[in-house]
């Protein structure tokens, strides 16, 4: 699948799993001082606080290809005046966090868009952490997202583009190639072209539209010549 996965579309799988857990009956997605702050939980409850988020390069420097969020998932649940049940709310939250986890990875979702949950999970105990004196669990984990990104599914106006190449008289750049004498010299806008293609001048610009092959996107113009509809690809 190539579709583009949001930060929302993920905050969401945490709520659908929350919501379809036997033992969770409440969720929140905040900052963690709002935790039994901004309104009345239900206890047990799974908590979400965002955290940061990177976007990993090629070894080559040469694009985009993966996106890390990392969140702290909290398990809480309220404990009995002299922490009689402190082991039980422990094991009890435990338990939630690993089914939880578990279930991310079989989301499928997540299995059908490659995203995962990677790197070694810690979890700490958390005591009294809230303002409703909630106990339980605190773990960080990192979500890996494949950054699909592209000119064709940006929301970015991209009706202005160039197909420039470097100079000579042969190669991809040369006068037989995509931006020499018999090639694509360039393009401007959506109703201007400048250029040759079969050592004929381009009769009208039609539009553009985007494929995906072998995993790469390339934009394509389609051009009339004489009557004859060429797809040139404008961006790989």
């Amino acid at each position: 699948m190539n579709e583009v996965i949001t930060l929302a579309q993920i905050v969401n799988i945490f709520q659908d799993i929350a919501n379809r857990h036997k033992m969770v009956n409440d969720f929140i997605y905040a900052p963690d001082y709002d935790f039994g702050a901004s309104r009345r939980m239900k206890f047990p409850y799974i908590a979400i606080d965002q955290e940061a988020s990177l976007i990993k390069q090629q070894v080559d420097g040469n694009m985009y290809f993966e996106k890390l969020y990392f969140f702290n998932i909290y398990v809480f649940d309220k404990i009995d005046m002299g922490n009689s049940n402190f082991g039980i709310i422990l094991s009890d939250t435990d338990y939630i966090l690993s089914t939880f986890i578990q279930e991310l990875q079989q989301n499928p979702i997540f299995i059908n868009n490659n995203i995962r949950v990677v790197n070694d999970i810690t979890a700490t105990p958390m005591k009294e952490a809230t303002d409703d004196n909630a106990n339980g669990w605190q773990a960080g984990i990192y979500i890996k997202v494949p950054f699909k990104n592209t000119p064709c599914n940006s929301p970015i106006d991209n009706s202005i583009f160039d197909v420039v190449g470097s100079s000579g008289t042969s190669g991809s750049s040369g006068t037989s190639g995509s931006s020499g004498t018999s090639g694509i010299n360039q393009f401007q806008d959506l109703g201007r072209m400048v250029g040759t293609h079969a050592g004929q001048n381009f009769n009208n610009y039609i539009g553009r539209d985007c494929n995906i092959i072998n995993s790469r996107v390339i934009k394509w113009a389609q051009i009339d010549i004489s009557g004859t509809i060429y797809n040139v690809p404008l961006y790989v």
